[in-house]
């Protein structure tokens, strides 16, 4: 796996804004705690940035 920096880096901002004011506020209403999420919130663009190659050469 290869991460694609510049879709990182586009991401990154994105996530950081649903994070704040779409997602922590839903989760805090339906009475979970906010921390958790945060963490989600990091690993979703990353994930994201990866692309998958295969391990079998081309022919």
């Amino acid at each position: 796996m290869k991460p694609s920096w510049k879709l990182l880096l586009l991401l990154v901002p994105i996530i950081i804004l649903l994070h704040f004011f779409m997602i922590k506020p839903i989760v805090i209403a339906l009475g979970f705690s906010g921390h958790g999420i945060a963490g989600i919130s990091g690993v979703i663009p990353v994930l994201l940035s990866f692309r998958l190659f295969s391990d079998e050469p081309e022919k």
